[in-house]
């Protein structure tokens, strides 16, 4: 009797232990921080069910010439249970109320939580590759990222002077201390100039901050949905146009899915910053 139900037990526990233990073979992503790093360390990618419906708009996706064949699904607990996913991975601040569907249905579901900076980055690519069971694809991209990196940072000249640059976007915010535009600025080598103004991670600015601190050199995204007509639109204020930025023609406008991206990706963007200062500020201060 004591051996039959040793032996029940046994298999209950093994059955348990299995089921928690296996790797998730339907992986539904609703970040498109997420639907980057997938692409990028799971070898089989008949694994990932769906991506966000962003990781084919070419403007911000890294990805776009790659998800063709990927469902493009919106955070949408009736798209998601329709795919019968065994991990959904979504970002601490998606919709509460969505949030709270997602813990409520049973679904197994990876909240990413940090989105400030490089080392966020390399934190969310180890939570998913583990996740996902793809520990060792995950660190080579890590280590990756970092060779990029360093790579942009030796083109750094040894006496630089750092320029004065603020990022600038519509409703008039800017990225300050904490921010992954913030740290995109100061790691190839300028001084940002939204944490100067004491802005944590976004906040706005006025345009008097603007002319009072006349920066160097101004970066606007590319991806402007709310207002297309964005950089036409700064570039026309009159009350800018004895700052240097505009009369040295150094406002310039970044590719978006470098600039805003949450992924690995973002280390192109110190690449193009660099490459920017390069060509358009140290030749003509060194």
């Amino acid at each position: 009797m004591l051996n039959k139900l040793f032996l029940t037990l046994f298999f209950i526990f093994t059955f348990a232990f299995s089921s928690y233990s296996k790797c998730p073979d339907r992986i539904v992503s609703l970040t498109l921080a997420s639907d980057e790093i997938l692409l990028d360390i799971v070898g089989d990618t008949e694994r990932i069910s769906a991506l966000t419906y962003l990781a084919s708009d070419k403007s911000i996706s890294n990805i776009a010439d790659r998800v063709s064949g990927f469902p493009k699904i919106h955070p949408n607990l009736e798209q998601v249970i329709v795919l019968s996913p065994d991990l959904v991975i979504v970002a601490s601040y998606i919709n509460q109320n969505f949030r709270r569907q997602l813990k409520n249905s049973g679904i197994k579901t990876l909240f990413l939580k940090e989105f400030q900076g490089f080392s966020s980055v390399k934190k969310n690519i180890s939570l998913i590759g583990k996740a996902v069971c793809e520990k060792k694809n995950a660190e080579s991209l890590i280590k990756n990222m970092e060779t990029k990196l360093e790579a942009s940072l030796k083109k750094i000249p040894e006496n630089k002077i750092s320029p004065r640059v603020l990022y600038y976007s519509p409703s008039g915010f800017t990225a300050g201390k904490g921010s992954m535009v913030g740290e995109i600025i100061e790691k190839s080598g300028a001084m940002n100039l939204g944490s100067r103004a004491g802005v944590n991670n976004f906040g706005k600015i006025s345009l008097e901050y603007i002319i009072e601190s006349d920066p160097d050199i101004i970066i606007l995204s590319s991806f402007n949905p709310s207002n297309p007509d964005f950089p036409k639109e700064f570039l026309s204020k009159t009350v800018l146009k004895d700052i240097s930025a505009v009369k040295n023609n150094m406002v310039k406008i970044l590719p978006a899915k470098h600039i805003i991206s949450a992924s690995h990706y973002a280390v192109n963007s110190v690449e193009d910053m660099v490459n920017l200062l390069l060509e358009s500020y140290w030749k003509n201060e060194l």
